[in-house]
């Protein structure tokens, strides 16, 4: 039953062939964590647990080595904290050691700069909701293998903003190391590049509430690791993906000004996110609800560069493969002295094409002049221009 229900690809079960699939990681902890429970008293518990063994090793074969999850920040924290918890099971009962797998140790940096400034809210790319969500004790677990002062200190930050996140039985105090002093948050890094999903995140400061934060996404579906593997099968799983190419999200005064479009089941379309339309049409994708697959994903998008100096920080994505109506689909991110957003967009069209950029916000627009609008949410205020065309 084991195998014919769990790892036969021959049998149903669209998350057996994808090895970064959170259903995949769930059910495989429950295989390998009910096998070793039984190991002596059940003849078939030893065969039970060299099955999910050998998943076990694909998995983390598969692991994105920037920490990533292309399926959403909720997503992320419900497959890996199962990740964690065999891989931990693994080496305390048998010594087999597979946290030396790339990605583990930037997983509470990625998971960190998901969170918006104060840690009460989240950058929801892919399919996620608002909120800190939940599962996030597997990130004390992780900062306690590496012995990392600086990944502690912004899993106790997370956790003290939201305890009920991290609030899962009994693993945080079992994964907590309390030994393991914290570095200042001030001298944690403000901006990270994240290279596999393609996303860049910048911010002032990492708990004043009211700091600004930017995140700018420009990857190829389900990652480049993702795309990697999918050389060796034949299909791969980005139904939790958005079409959502240079895709642009913006916090500050305690307000996500540059919204995403959170979890759509019915409609994932790019005319959701901030970025740019072509004859109305957003980046390329198949699929409604939950995309699929399309030929030649690793080549269509990614982040050319990501510098963070002298009061400028700058993302510079190209898009090009997700518009086949454009020869080139680039956008400049940069932030001026931690005050200004400046959204820049090269576009080129072998033929003339309406081109729409798209700003998506919760907040109540105004025009106050030609080409400038003032954005205005529960008393707080932001500025807007249009400075070109």
């Amino acid at each position: 039953m084991a195998h014919a229900g769990f790892l036969d690809p021959k049998t149903a079960g669209y998350w057996k062939g994808d090895h970064q699939n959170n259903h995949r990681h769930h059910r495989l902890s429950g295989l390998l964590l009910a096998s070793l429970a039984i190991w002596g008293e059940v003849p078939e518990a030893a065969a039970y647990a060299g099955l999910a063994l050998a998943d076990c090793r694909q998995v983390a074969e598969a692991l994105p080595p920037d920490g990533s999850n292309h399926e959403g920040p909720s997503y992320m924290g419900f497959g890996y904290s199962y990740v964690v918890r065999c891989f931990d099971a693994l080496r305390h009962c048998s010594g087999i050691d597979l946290f030396a797998a790339p990605g583990l140790r930037r997983m509470p940096y990625f998971r960190a700069h998901l969170m918006t400034p104060g840690f009460h809210d989240v950058f929801n790319i892919s399919d996620s909701g608002g909120g800190a969500y939940y599962f996030n004790h597997y990130l004390f677990r992780l900062a306690a293998e590496y012995r990392d002062p600086q990944a502690q200190a912004l899993v106790r930050a997370m956790a003290a903003a939201e305890p009920g996140s991290f609030g899962y039985f009994p693993w945080p105090l079992l994964w907590y190391d309390a030994a393991l002093e914290p570095a200042s948050l001030e001298a944690v890094p403000r901006w990270n590049y994240f290279e596999d999903l393609e996303v860049a995140a910048y911010r002032t400061s990492w708990t004043d509430p009211e700091a600004l934060a930017v995140l700018h996404k420009c990857g190829p579906y389900g990652g480049h690791r993702l795309n990697e593997l999918r050389a060796e099968n034949a299909w791969v799983n980005i139904a939790h993906d958005h079409p959502d190419a240079n895709h642009v999200m913006l916090f500050s005064q305690g307000v996500m000004w540059l919204t995403d479009d959170g979890y759509p089941r019915r409609d994932k379309s790019g005319r959701h996110h901030n970025l740019v339309l072509v004859d109305g049409k957003g980046p390329l994708q198949r699929g409604g609800g939950w995309l699929q697959p399309i030929a030649n994903m690793a080549a269509m998008g990614r982040l050319e560069a990501v510098t963070c100096e002298g009061g400028l920080f700058v993302s510079r994505g190209d898009a090009s493969g997700y518009y086949p109506d454009l020869t080139t689909a680039r956008r400049w991110v940069v932030v001026v002295d931690d005050r200004l957003l400046l959204l820049v967009d090269h576009l080129v069209a072998p033929q003339p094409r309406r081109l729409e950029a798209l700003l998506h916000s919760s907040a109540g627009w105004r025009q106050t002049a030609p080409g400038r609008y003032l954005l205005e949410h529960q008393g707080r205020a932001m500025g807007l221009q249009i400075a070109w065309p």
